[in-house]
Protein backbone atom coordinates (compact mmCIF):
# COMPACT_ATOMS: atom_id res chain seq x y z
CA UNK A 1 0.00 0.00 0.00
CA UNK A 2 2.86 2.37 0.78
CA UNK A 3 4.52 1.70 -2.56
CA UNK A 4 1.20 1.92 -4.37
CA UNK A 5 0.74 5.50 -3.27
CA UNK A 6 3.92 6.45 -5.12
CA UNK A 7 3.41 4.32 -8.24
CA UNK A 8 -0.18 5.32 -9.02
CA UNK A 9 -1.12 8.40 -11.00
CA UNK A 10 -2.31 10.03 -7.78
CA UNK A 11 1.16 9.55 -6.38
CA UNK A 12 2.87 11.81 -8.91
CA UNK A 13 2.64 14.87 -6.65
CA UNK A 14 4.15 12.80 -3.85
CA UNK A 15 7.04 11.74 -6.06
CA UNK A 16 7.66 15.30 -7.18
CA UNK A 17 7.53 16.54 -3.62
CA UNK A 18 9.90 13.76 -2.59
CA UNK A 19 12.50 14.77 -5.18
CA UNK A 20 12.27 18.47 -4.28
CA UNK A 21 12.37 17.78 -0.55
CA UNK A 22 15.31 15.45 -0.98
CA UNK A 23 17.37 17.96 -2.97
CA UNK A 24 16.54 20.88 -0.66
CA UNK A 25 17.17 18.75 2.42
CA UNK A 26 20.56 17.65 1.12
CA UNK A 27 21.65 21.20 0.26
CA UNK A 28 20.41 22.57 3.59
CA UNK A 29 22.12 19.80 5.53
CA UNK A 30 25.44 20.29 3.75
CA UNK A 31 25.25 24.03 4.42
CA UNK A 32 24.38 23.52 8.08
CA UNK A 33 27.20 21.08 8.72
CA UNK A 34 29.72 23.54 7.31
CA UNK A 35 28.22 26.62 8.98
CA UNK A 36 28.12 25.12 12.48
CA UNK A 37 31.54 23.49 12.36
CA UNK A 38 33.28 26.79 13.11
CA UNK A 39 30.82 27.99 15.73
CA UNK A 40 31.01 27.52 19.52
CA UNK A 41 29.16 24.60 21.07
CA UNK A 42 26.55 26.89 22.66
CA UNK A 43 25.66 28.41 19.29
CA UNK A 44 25.44 25.05 17.53
CA UNK A 45 23.23 23.65 20.30
CA UNK A 46 20.94 26.68 19.97
CA UNK A 47 20.63 26.23 16.20
CA UNK A 48 20.05 22.47 16.51
CA UNK A 49 17.35 22.97 19.16
CA UNK A 50 15.51 25.61 17.13
CA UNK A 51 15.73 23.66 13.87
CA UNK A 52 14.73 20.36 15.46
CA UNK A 53 11.78 21.95 17.24
CA UNK A 54 10.61 23.45 13.96
CA UNK A 55 10.87 20.09 12.20
CA UNK A 56 8.82 18.36 14.91
CA UNK A 57 6.23 21.15 14.85
CA UNK A 58 5.94 20.73 11.09
CA UNK A 59 5.33 17.00 11.49
CA UNK A 60 2.45 17.83 13.84
CA UNK A 61 0.85 20.62 11.77
CA UNK A 62 1.21 19.72 8.08
CA UNK A 63 -0.94 16.52 8.17
CA UNK A 64 -3.92 18.61 9.27
CA UNK A 65 -3.51 20.96 6.30
CA UNK A 66 -2.34 18.66 3.51
CA UNK A 67 -5.67 17.01 2.67
CA UNK A 68 -3.74 13.90 1.56
CA UNK A 69 -4.93 10.41 2.39
CA UNK A 70 -2.84 8.36 4.78
CA UNK A 71 -1.21 5.61 2.70
CA UNK A 72 -1.07 3.44 5.83
CA UNK A 73 -4.56 4.17 7.09
CA UNK A 74 -5.40 1.34 9.54
CA UNK A 75 -8.87 0.95 8.02
CA UNK A 76 -7.27 -0.31 4.82
CA UNK A 77 -6.10 -3.42 6.66
CA UNK A 78 -9.71 -4.49 7.26
CA UNK A 79 -9.75 -6.40 3.96
CA UNK A 80 -6.82 -8.51 5.16
CA UNK A 81 -7.74 -9.23 8.76
CA UNK A 82 -10.20 -8.11 11.35
CA UNK A 83 -7.46 -7.71 13.96
CA UNK A 84 -5.50 -4.48 13.37
CA UNK A 85 -3.22 -5.30 16.34
CA UNK A 86 -1.32 -7.67 14.05
CA UNK A 87 -0.20 -4.80 11.84
CA UNK A 88 0.87 -2.21 14.42
CA UNK A 89 4.57 -3.09 14.33
CA UNK A 90 4.65 -3.61 10.57
CA UNK A 91 2.94 -0.28 9.94
CA UNK A 92 5.44 1.55 12.14
CA UNK A 93 8.35 -0.06 10.31
CA UNK A 94 6.76 0.89 6.98
CA UNK A 95 6.34 4.46 8.22
CA UNK A 96 10.12 4.64 8.62
CA UNK A 97 10.46 4.12 4.86
CA UNK A 98 9.48 7.56 3.65
CA UNK A 99 11.09 10.72 2.35
CA UNK A 100 10.20 12.81 5.45
CA UNK A 101 11.79 10.15 7.66
CA UNK A 102 14.94 10.12 5.55
CA UNK A 103 15.05 13.92 5.72
CA UNK A 104 14.74 14.07 9.50
CA UNK A 105 17.23 11.19 9.87
CA UNK A 106 19.70 13.13 7.74
CA UNK A 107 19.16 16.22 9.88
CA UNK A 108 19.60 14.17 13.07
CA UNK A 109 22.81 12.62 11.75
CA UNK A 110 24.30 16.03 10.95
CA UNK A 111 23.25 17.33 14.37
CA UNK A 112 24.91 14.35 16.05
CA UNK A 113 28.09 14.85 14.02
CA UNK A 114 28.27 18.55 14.94
CA UNK A 115 27.71 17.80 18.63
CA UNK A 116 30.39 15.10 18.64
CA UNK A 117 32.85 17.55 17.07
CA UNK A 118 32.08 19.97 19.92
CA UNK A 119 32.81 17.44 22.64
CA UNK A 120 29.52 15.64 23.27
CA UNK A 121 29.91 11.94 24.03
CA UNK A 122 29.16 9.93 20.84
CA UNK A 123 26.67 7.66 22.62
CA UNK A 124 24.68 10.65 23.90
CA UNK A 125 24.73 12.42 20.52
CA UNK A 126 23.63 9.31 18.63
CA UNK A 127 20.91 8.58 21.19
CA UNK A 128 19.61 12.13 20.77
CA UNK A 129 19.54 11.70 16.98
CA UNK A 130 17.65 8.41 17.19
CA UNK A 131 15.20 9.74 19.77
CA UNK A 132 14.51 12.86 17.72
CA UNK A 133 13.88 10.81 14.57
CA UNK A 134 11.53 8.39 16.34
CA UNK A 135 9.66 11.28 17.97
CA UNK A 136 9.09 12.94 14.59
CA UNK A 137 7.87 9.72 12.96
CA UNK A 138 5.51 8.99 15.87
CA UNK A 139 4.24 12.57 15.81
CA UNK A 140 3.51 12.31 12.10
CA UNK A 141 1.56 9.07 12.57
CA UNK A 142 -0.50 10.54 15.42
CA UNK A 143 -1.19 13.69 13.41
CA UNK A 144 -2.28 11.66 10.37
CA UNK A 145 -4.69 9.62 12.48
CA UNK A 146 -6.14 12.76 14.06
CA UNK A 147 -6.33 14.53 10.69
CA UNK A 148 -8.39 11.67 9.22
CA UNK A 149 -11.07 12.51 11.79
CA UNK A 150 -11.07 16.32 11.78
CA UNK A 151 -9.76 17.12 8.31
CA UNK A 152 -11.88 19.48 6.23
CA UNK A 153 -11.66 19.91 2.46
CA UNK A 154 -9.95 22.86 0.85
CA UNK A 155 -6.97 23.10 3.23
CA UNK A 156 -4.27 21.70 0.94
CA UNK A 157 -3.40 25.18 -0.33
CA UNK A 158 -2.26 26.13 3.18
CA UNK A 159 0.59 23.61 3.23
CA UNK A 160 3.05 25.90 1.37
CA UNK A 161 2.05 28.77 3.65
CA UNK A 162 2.50 26.77 6.85
CA UNK A 163 5.82 25.33 5.70
CA UNK A 164 6.98 28.81 4.70
CA UNK A 165 6.04 30.18 8.15
CA UNK A 166 7.97 27.44 9.93
CA UNK A 167 10.96 27.83 7.62
CA UNK A 168 11.08 31.61 7.88
CA UNK A 169 10.64 31.53 11.66
CA UNK A 170 13.39 28.97 12.12
CA UNK A 171 15.67 30.84 9.71
CA UNK A 172 15.22 34.13 11.56
CA UNK A 173 15.91 32.54 14.96
CA UNK A 174 18.90 30.67 13.52
CA UNK A 175 20.32 33.86 12.03
CA UNK A 176 19.86 35.64 15.37
CA UNK A 177 21.61 32.75 17.13
CA UNK A 178 24.55 32.93 14.73
CA UNK A 179 24.76 36.67 15.42
CA UNK A 180 24.78 36.04 19.17
CA UNK A 181 21.43 37.67 19.98
CA UNK A 182 20.27 36.70 23.46
CA UNK A 183 16.64 36.36 22.44
CA UNK A 184 17.44 33.35 20.25
CA UNK A 185 19.39 31.72 23.06
CA UNK A 186 16.49 32.25 25.46
CA UNK A 187 14.08 30.75 22.91
CA UNK A 188 16.31 27.68 22.58
CA UNK A 189 16.50 27.30 26.36
CA UNK A 190 12.72 27.36 26.58
CA UNK A 191 12.30 24.89 23.70
CA UNK A 192 14.87 22.56 25.25
CA UNK A 193 12.64 22.11 28.28
CA UNK A 194 9.53 21.31 26.20
CA UNK A 195 8.56 18.19 24.24
CA UNK A 196 9.37 20.01 20.99
CA UNK A 197 13.07 20.48 21.66
CA UNK A 198 14.01 18.12 24.48
CA UNK A 199 15.37 15.30 22.31
CA UNK A 200 17.69 17.21 19.99
CA UNK A 201 20.35 18.26 22.52
CA UNK A 202 20.03 15.38 24.93
CA UNK A 203 22.52 15.67 27.76
CA UNK A 204 22.66 19.47 27.88
CA UNK A 205 19.72 19.92 30.25
CA UNK A 206 20.40 17.09 32.68
CA UNK A 207 18.02 14.36 33.80
CA UNK A 208 14.90 16.51 33.50
CA UNK A 209 15.43 17.10 29.80
CA UNK A 210 16.09 13.39 29.20
CA UNK A 211 12.89 12.44 31.02
CA UNK A 212 10.83 14.90 28.94
CA UNK A 213 12.35 13.61 25.69
CA UNK A 214 11.79 9.94 26.50
CA UNK A 215 8.26 10.50 27.79
CA UNK A 216 7.38 12.49 24.67
CA UNK A 217 8.46 9.68 22.37
CA UNK A 218 6.79 7.04 24.53
CA UNK A 219 3.49 8.90 24.75
CA UNK A 220 3.40 9.54 21.00
CA UNK A 221 4.17 5.89 20.20
CA UNK A 222 1.51 4.68 22.62
CA UNK A 223 -1.05 7.15 21.29
CA UNK A 224 -0.32 6.05 17.74
CA UNK A 225 -0.63 2.35 18.62
CA UNK A 226 -3.93 2.85 20.44
CA UNK A 227 -5.28 5.09 17.69
CA UNK A 228 -4.22 2.62 15.02
CA UNK A 229 -6.09 -0.23 16.69
CA UNK A 230 -9.19 1.85 17.42
CA UNK A 231 -9.37 3.27 13.90
CA UNK A 232 -8.82 -0.15 12.34
CA UNK A 233 -11.69 -1.64 14.30
CA UNK A 234 -14.12 1.00 13.06
CA UNK A 235 -14.82 0.42 9.38
CA UNK A 236 -18.36 1.74 9.38
CA UNK A 237 -19.35 4.82 7.44
CA UNK A 238 -18.79 8.10 9.25
CA UNK A 239 -21.73 9.43 11.18
CA UNK A 240 -23.71 12.25 9.75
CA UNK A 241 -22.33 15.53 10.97
CA UNK A 242 -24.44 16.99 13.71
CA UNK A 243 -25.80 20.42 13.04
CA UNK A 244 -25.04 22.92 15.72
CA UNK A 245 -25.14 26.65 16.00
CA UNK A 246 -21.72 26.59 17.62
CA UNK A 247 -20.66 29.84 19.19
CA UNK A 248 -23.53 31.67 17.50
CA UNK A 249 -25.50 30.65 20.58
CA UNK A 250 -23.09 32.59 22.80
CA UNK A 251 -23.02 35.89 20.91
CA UNK A 252 -25.49 38.69 21.73
CA UNK A 253 -28.68 38.70 19.69
CA UNK A 254 -27.77 41.70 17.56
CA UNK A 255 -27.27 41.77 13.82
CA UNK A 256 -23.72 43.12 14.02
CA UNK A 257 -22.63 40.47 16.54
CA UNK A 258 -24.02 37.61 14.45
CA UNK A 259 -22.27 38.99 11.37
CA UNK A 260 -19.06 39.30 13.38
CA UNK A 261 -19.38 35.68 14.55
CA UNK A 262 -19.83 34.48 10.98
CA UNK A 263 -16.86 36.57 9.86
CA UNK A 264 -14.76 35.03 12.61
CA UNK A 265 -15.57 31.62 11.16
CA UNK A 266 -14.28 32.78 7.78
CA UNK A 267 -11.08 34.19 9.26
CA UNK A 268 -10.36 30.98 11.17
CA UNK A 269 -11.39 28.42 8.53
CA UNK A 270 -11.45 29.90 5.03
CA UNK A 271 -8.11 29.32 3.22
CA UNK A 272 -8.41 32.71 1.53
CA UNK A 273 -8.50 34.55 4.84
CA UNK A 274 -5.94 32.30 6.52
CA UNK A 275 -3.50 32.72 3.66
CA UNK A 276 -3.70 36.50 4.02
CA UNK A 277 -3.51 36.41 7.80
CA UNK A 278 -0.36 34.31 7.92
CA UNK A 279 1.13 35.27 4.58
CA UNK A 280 1.64 38.94 5.45
CA UNK A 281 4.18 38.26 8.26
CA UNK A 282 6.12 35.98 5.92
CA UNK A 283 6.29 38.59 3.19
CA UNK A 284 7.39 41.28 5.60
CA UNK A 285 10.08 39.04 7.08
CA UNK A 286 11.43 38.33 3.62
CA UNK A 287 11.28 42.04 2.76
CA UNK A 288 13.37 43.18 5.73
CA UNK A 289 15.87 40.30 5.60
CA UNK A 290 18.14 42.08 3.06
CA UNK A 291 18.63 44.87 5.60
CA UNK A 292 20.13 42.35 8.02
CA UNK A 293 22.37 40.91 5.33
CA UNK A 294 23.87 44.32 4.52
CA UNK A 295 24.73 44.93 8.16
CA UNK A 296 21.88 47.08 9.49
CA UNK A 297 21.70 46.52 13.30
CA UNK A 298 19.06 44.08 14.50
CA UNK A 299 17.64 46.66 16.92
CA UNK A 300 16.97 49.05 14.05
CA UNK A 301 15.49 46.47 11.68
CA UNK A 302 13.22 45.13 14.44
CA UNK A 303 11.27 48.40 14.49
CA UNK A 304 10.14 48.06 10.86
CA UNK A 305 8.02 44.83 10.84
CA UNK A 306 5.39 46.07 13.36
CA UNK A 307 4.65 49.18 11.27
CA UNK A 308 4.53 47.16 8.04
CA UNK A 309 2.28 44.57 9.68
CA UNK A 310 -0.09 47.28 10.87
CA UNK A 311 -0.17 48.81 7.39
CA UNK A 312 -0.97 45.61 5.48
CA UNK A 313 -3.27 43.99 8.05
CA UNK A 314 -5.47 47.08 7.95
CA UNK A 315 -5.30 47.24 4.15
CA UNK A 316 -6.12 43.54 3.59
CA UNK A 317 -9.86 43.85 4.19
CA UNK A 318 -10.47 46.51 1.55
CA UNK A 319 -12.29 43.86 -0.56
CA UNK A 320 -13.88 41.87 2.25
CA UNK A 321 -17.39 42.07 0.82
CA UNK A 322 -16.37 40.40 -2.45
CA UNK A 323 -14.98 37.41 -0.52
CA UNK A 324 -18.49 36.79 0.84
CA UNK A 325 -19.66 36.05 -2.71
CA UNK A 326 -23.40 35.47 -3.17
CA UNK A 327 -23.92 34.96 0.58
CA UNK A 328 -24.09 38.74 0.95
CA UNK A 329 -27.69 38.53 -0.27
CA UNK A 330 -28.59 37.34 3.24
CA UNK A 331 -27.77 40.79 4.56
CA UNK A 332 -29.62 42.54 1.76
CA UNK A 333 -32.70 40.28 1.79
CA UNK A 334 -32.79 40.20 5.59
CA UNK A 335 -32.80 43.95 5.83
CA UNK A 336 -29.53 44.19 7.75
CA UNK A 337 -28.49 47.80 8.24
CA UNK A 338 -25.28 49.02 6.73
CA UNK A 339 -23.98 49.80 10.20
CA UNK A 340 -24.45 46.19 11.31
CA UNK A 341 -22.69 44.85 8.21
CA UNK A 342 -19.73 47.21 8.47
CA UNK A 343 -19.23 46.81 12.23
CA UNK A 344 -19.66 43.04 12.09
CA UNK A 345 -17.07 42.68 9.36
CA UNK A 346 -14.51 44.96 10.99
CA UNK A 347 -14.51 43.17 14.38
CA UNK A 348 -12.58 39.99 13.34
CA UNK A 349 -9.67 41.78 11.62
CA UNK A 350 -9.61 44.31 14.46
CA UNK A 351 -9.25 41.54 17.07
CA UNK A 352 -7.00 39.13 15.17
CA UNK A 353 -4.88 41.82 13.57
CA UNK A 354 -4.59 43.67 16.86
CA UNK A 355 -3.18 40.56 18.52
CA UNK A 356 -0.63 40.07 15.74
CA UNK A 357 0.46 43.72 15.78
CA UNK A 358 0.72 43.73 19.59
CA UNK A 359 2.85 40.59 19.49
CA UNK A 360 5.13 42.09 16.84
CA UNK A 361 5.56 45.28 18.91
CA UNK A 362 6.52 43.17 21.93
CA UNK A 363 9.07 41.18 19.93
CA UNK A 364 10.47 44.40 18.46
CA UNK A 365 11.03 45.84 21.92
CA UNK A 366 12.80 42.65 23.03
CA UNK A 367 15.17 42.81 20.06
CA UNK A 368 15.66 46.57 19.99
CA UNK A 369 17.78 48.56 22.40
CA UNK A 370 15.53 51.62 22.04
CA UNK A 371 12.79 50.67 24.51
CA UNK A 372 12.11 54.39 24.92
CA UNK A 373 10.49 54.30 21.46
CA UNK A 374 7.63 52.03 22.61
CA UNK A 375 5.00 54.85 22.74
CA UNK A 376 6.09 56.10 19.32
CA UNK A 377 5.90 52.61 17.83
CA UNK A 378 2.45 52.04 19.33
CA UNK A 379 1.21 55.34 17.90
CA UNK A 380 2.52 54.65 14.42
CA UNK A 381 1.09 51.12 14.37
CA UNK A 382 -2.28 52.31 15.69
CA UNK A 383 -2.56 54.99 13.02
CA UNK A 384 -1.68 52.62 10.19
CA UNK A 385 -3.77 49.70 11.42
CA UNK A 386 -6.91 51.55 12.52
CA UNK A 387 -6.70 53.97 9.61
CA UNK A 388 -6.33 51.08 7.16
CA UNK A 389 -9.38 49.36 8.61
CA UNK A 390 -11.38 52.57 8.29
CA UNK A 391 -10.53 53.15 4.64
CA UNK A 392 -10.97 49.43 3.89
CA UNK A 393 -14.42 49.45 5.45
CA UNK A 394 -15.42 52.23 3.05
CA UNK A 395 -13.73 50.71 -0.02
CA UNK A 396 -15.27 47.28 0.60
CA UNK A 397 -18.78 48.69 0.24
CA UNK A 398 -17.97 51.38 -2.31
CA UNK A 399 -15.76 49.57 -4.84
CA UNK A 400 -15.62 45.76 -4.48
CA UNK A 401 -13.80 43.89 -7.23
CA UNK A 402 -13.54 40.20 -8.25
CA UNK A 403 -11.88 37.87 -5.75
CA UNK A 404 -11.30 34.14 -5.36
CA UNK A 405 -14.54 32.22 -4.87
CA UNK A 406 -15.35 30.58 -1.52
CA UNK A 407 -13.59 27.24 -1.17
CA UNK A 408 -11.07 28.07 -3.92
CA UNK A 409 -7.37 28.26 -3.44
CA UNK A 410 -6.21 31.68 -2.23
CA UNK A 411 -3.57 31.57 -4.96
CA UNK A 412 -6.17 31.34 -7.78
CA UNK A 413 -7.22 34.94 -8.30
CA UNK A 414 -9.49 35.98 -11.20
CA UNK A 415 -7.58 37.24 -14.21
CA UNK A 416 -8.82 40.84 -13.92
CA UNK A 417 -7.10 44.12 -13.15
CA UNK A 418 -10.14 46.17 -12.15
CA UNK A 419 -9.17 46.13 -8.48
CA UNK A 420 -5.70 47.61 -8.88
CA UNK A 421 -6.94 51.18 -8.51
CA UNK A 422 -8.88 50.31 -5.35
CA UNK A 423 -5.85 48.61 -3.85
CA UNK A 424 -3.56 51.52 -4.65
CA UNK A 425 -5.94 54.22 -3.41
CA UNK A 426 -6.62 52.47 -0.09
CA UNK A 427 -2.90 51.87 0.45
CA UNK A 428 -1.99 55.51 -0.28
CA UNK A 429 -4.79 56.84 1.93
CA UNK A 430 -3.63 54.58 4.77
CA UNK A 431 -0.09 55.88 4.41
CA UNK A 432 -1.45 59.42 4.46
CA UNK A 433 -3.26 58.71 7.73
CA UNK A 434 -0.07 57.30 9.26
CA UNK A 435 2.19 60.06 7.92
CA UNK A 436 1.88 62.37 10.98
CA UNK A 437 2.63 59.54 13.38
CA UNK A 438 5.55 58.35 11.27
CA UNK A 439 6.93 61.90 11.23
CA UNK A 440 6.69 62.29 14.98
CA UNK A 441 8.13 58.80 15.35
CA UNK A 442 11.14 59.87 13.32
CA UNK A 443 11.56 62.87 15.59
CA UNK A 444 11.48 60.52 18.59
CA UNK A 445 14.14 58.38 16.93
CA UNK A 446 16.31 61.47 16.60
CA UNK A 447 16.02 62.04 20.37
CA UNK A 448 13.09 64.44 20.71
CA UNK A 449 11.59 63.39 24.04
CA UNK A 450 8.29 65.23 23.65
CA UNK A 451 7.72 63.64 20.26
CA UNK A 452 7.61 60.17 21.81
CA UNK A 453 4.43 60.78 23.80
CA UNK A 454 2.96 62.92 21.01
CA UNK A 455 3.26 60.06 18.55
CA UNK A 456 1.24 57.73 20.77
CA UNK A 457 -1.66 60.15 21.25
CA UNK A 458 -1.64 61.41 17.67
CA UNK A 459 -1.50 57.91 16.20
CA UNK A 460 -4.27 56.45 18.34
CA UNK A 461 -6.47 59.53 17.91
CA UNK A 462 -6.14 59.80 14.13
CA UNK A 463 -6.45 56.06 13.62
CA UNK A 464 -9.57 55.76 15.77
CA UNK A 465 -11.12 58.79 14.06
CA UNK A 466 -10.54 57.37 10.58
CA UNK A 467 -11.89 53.98 11.67
CA UNK A 468 -15.12 55.55 12.95
CA UNK A 469 -15.49 57.78 9.92
CA UNK A 470 -14.74 54.95 7.47
CA UNK A 471 -17.24 52.68 9.19
CA UNK A 472 -19.92 55.37 9.08
CA UNK A 473 -19.31 56.17 5.42
CA UNK A 474 -19.14 52.48 4.59
CA UNK A 475 -22.50 52.01 6.30
CA UNK A 476 -23.96 54.79 4.16
CA UNK A 477 -22.48 53.26 1.00
CA UNK A 478 -23.89 49.84 1.88
CA UNK A 479 -27.36 51.29 2.45
CA UNK A 480 -27.41 53.18 -0.85
CA UNK A 481 -25.77 50.49 -3.01
CA UNK A 482 -27.63 47.35 -1.93
CA UNK A 483 -28.74 46.13 -5.36
CA UNK A 484 -25.51 47.29 -7.01
CA UNK A 485 -23.50 45.40 -4.41
CA UNK A 486 -25.33 42.20 -5.29
CA UNK A 487 -24.39 42.68 -8.95
CA UNK A 488 -20.77 43.49 -8.13
CA UNK A 489 -20.30 40.56 -5.78
CA UNK A 490 -22.01 38.01 -8.05
CA UNK A 491 -19.84 39.20 -10.92
CA UNK A 492 -16.83 38.63 -8.70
Amino acid sequence: MLAGGFTSSRGRPARSAAVVAGVLGLLLTLWASGALAERPASVSDTVITISGSTVLLGYLIVPFLSGQEDLLDPRRFAVVSGEPRKFVGAAMLAALVSVPTVAVALFSAVAASVRIDHGTHPVVAIAAALLGTVTCVAAARVALLAASVVRRPGRGALVPVSVAILTVGASVLTWLALRGVRGATRAADVLRSTPLGAAWTLGEGGVGQAVVAILTAAVLLAAWAVGFVRSGERTDAPRAQRTSQGWFVAVPRFAWSVIAARSFVYWLRDPRYLANLIGVPIGITIAVSPLLLVGVPVGTVALLPPALLALFLGWLVHNDLAHDSTAVWLHVAGGARGFSDRVGRVVPPLVLGGVIVAASVTIAMLLSERTDLLPALIGACAALFLGGLGWSSLASALAPYPAAAPGASPFEQPQRTSGFLTQLVVLLLTLAVGAPSLWWGWQAWEGEVRATASTAWIGVGIGAGVLLAGTALGSWAFEHRRTRLLDDVEAA
